[in-house]
């Protein structure tokens, strides 16, 4: 298990040049975030799904499972009270490159 990704992010929304949600056709594979301010998002790759311990600096943590063949991406959004990004929870020596060592062919959308 070790984290791929995180990052950073502010959501100001919905604004008014923003499309209505009434059009929008959801597919099972979607991820909608309904957090608002300052979110962090963490994606991590594992050999099996898990359950993630709630961290008290994560507020309002939402998991979500992606299964993509044999491994599963996990994937943690958190609402956080600062511009800090938070450790990550499985850190990694390796640095992974799409199309090199890490091959991501799952056809619905993150």
């Amino acid at each position: 298990m070790e984290t791929l990704e995180r990052s950073i992010g502010t959501i100001l929304g919905p604004m008014p040049w923003d499309r209505d949600e009434n059009p929008q056709h959801l597919q099972p594979e979607d991820i909608v975030i309904d957090l608002d301010g300052i979110i962090g998002i963490e994606i991590i790759i594992s050999d099996n799904a898990i359950t993630l311990p709630t961290l008290p600096e994560r507020l309002n943590s939402i998991t979500y499972i992606k299964q993509c063949r044999p491994p599963f991406l996990i994937i943690e959004v958190f609402q956080i009270a600062s511009n800090m990004l938070q450790p990550s929870r499985f850190p990694s020596d390796e640095k992974w490159v799409e199309g090199e060592n890490f091959f991501f062919d799952h056809i619905g959308r993150i």
